[in-house]
């Protein structure tokens, strides 16, 4: 169902489907997200990665670009 009233989407809303899920989606990568079941989730998607998480963990993205980055790949970060 486009346009779940549990899920913000910010972007293109027309390429996020929801069934019974709340939380926030950031959509840019110009596919197709489907959210089913899941509760409270950050999803940002672009064309070059897709980040899904817990909201509760946004602070964790922190360590994401800092592996990244000890991984070499200065392109997602």
């Amino acid at each position: 169902v486009e346009g779940s009233p549990g899920v913000k989407v910010i972007g293109e809303a027309g390429q996020v489907l929801t069934i019974d899920a709340t939380g926030i989606v950031a959509a840019g990568g110009g596919r197709t997200i489907a959210l089913v079941g899941l509760d409270d989730v950050v999803v940002v998607d672009t064309p070059d990665a897709l980040l899904v998480m817990s909201r509760g963990r946004a602070q964790d993205v922190k360590s994401v670009v800092e592996g990244l980055k000890a991984a070499g790949r200065t392109d997602l970060t």
